[in-house]
């Protein structure tokens, strides 16, 4: 008997990434059949090529549908008698994506402060996110690629903690099958120079043997790090004792400890950030004490008459 094909195509518009299948009905079952795609390899009930499967009943199923699959598919029936032939088309249903932030802004950030840059994107299939920061670096969620930087699964970019080095330009790609649209963001950065509010240059005259405070109080923004350099090029860090006399404490105030006349000299602040620097410098004098021994004179009164007794 001559073959005889019907066949329906159960989806005719899909979206890219979906399963689909073509069905056709032979009315025997030891026909060979065959559906062919132009230009593609051939595909039979005997054959499955990666995405591409014919079941027994001759319904030619498609994995993972993507733009180059549409077109026509040519279903082929064939026995001893004969052969019959059908044509179906496919059509795959996509959009290229669209990003609703527009085309292009601009975000100012405090130096220091956590950004958050949205990217979102409409489009089918969904687009996928993917970012160029400042510096060239290419991320994605996929594709950290920056401890400083990550891509949210929505799209967003994250900055943990902006510095000056940050500002400049980053660009959003939004990409699927149909295409692909960008967004540009201008990162601004507000930073402040370090600034040591005590006085730029202060004489200090120390007695022997007392311990002194000299205050450091630096402001800006990066908030500056602190440190002392002593007039012998020892330099004093943060929550560090030197030699069990001199301590740092994290305001940047320096605590000197039983000063003695070796300790004269200049201490030199320091504050620095990634946006410049600034001192102040101490002048320290240290007297040696006075070790002339001291008479105490005392009046003593005695059977009514007034003792004057010096004691060395």
């Amino acid at each position: 008997m001559l073959p005889k094909t019907t066949a329906t195509l159960s989806i005719d518009r899909v979206s890219p990434f979906h399963l689909t299948t073509i069905s056709v009905e032979v009315n025997q079952t030891d026909d060979l059949l065959s559906l062919t795609k132009p230009i593609r390899s051939d595909v039979s009930k005997s054959k499955r090529d990666n995405r591409f499967e014919v079941f027994a009943n001759g319904t030619l199923s498609v994995q993972n549908v993507n733009i180059q699959d549409r077109g026509q598919y040519l279903c082929i029936a064939a026995n001893q008698h004969g052969s019959d032939q059908l044509l179906v088309t496919l059509s795959v249903v996509a959009y290229p994506p669209r990003i609703l932030e527009g085309r292009s802004k601009v975000i100012t950030v405090h130096s220091g402060k956590p950004v958050s840059v949205k990217c979102r994107a409409e489009g089918r299939p969904i687009p996928t996110i993917s970012w160029i920061l400042a510096n060239k670096t290419y991320v994605s969620e996929s594709f950290p690629g920056s401890k400083q930087a990550s891509v949210q699964p929505d799209g967003t970019l994250v900055i943990k903690e902006v510095t000056v080095y940050d500002r400049g330009l980053y660009t959003c790609m939004a990409s699927n099958p149909a295409g692909a649209d960008t967004l540009t963001v201008k990162l601004q950065v507000i930073v402040a120079p370090p600034v040591i509010l005590e006085e730029k240059r202060q004489h200090i005259a120390g007695i022997m043997g007392e311990s002194l405070k000299l205050p450091c109080t630096a402001k800006g923004n990066p908030h500056p790090s602190v440190h002392w350099v002593l007039f012998d090029g020892t330099v004093v860090k943060p929550l560090h004792f030197v030699n069990a006399k001199l301590f740092l404490f994290s305001n940047g105030t320096l605590y000197i400890r039983n000063i003695a006349p070796s300790d004269s000299g200049n201490y030199e602040c320091i504050a620095t950030s990634s946006t410049g620097s600034e001192r102040r410098v101490v002048n320290l004098t240290v007297e040696q004490r006075d070790t002339i021994p001291r008479i105490a004179t005392f009046l003593l009164y005695f059977s009514g008459a007034y003792f004057k007794i010096s004691i060395l």
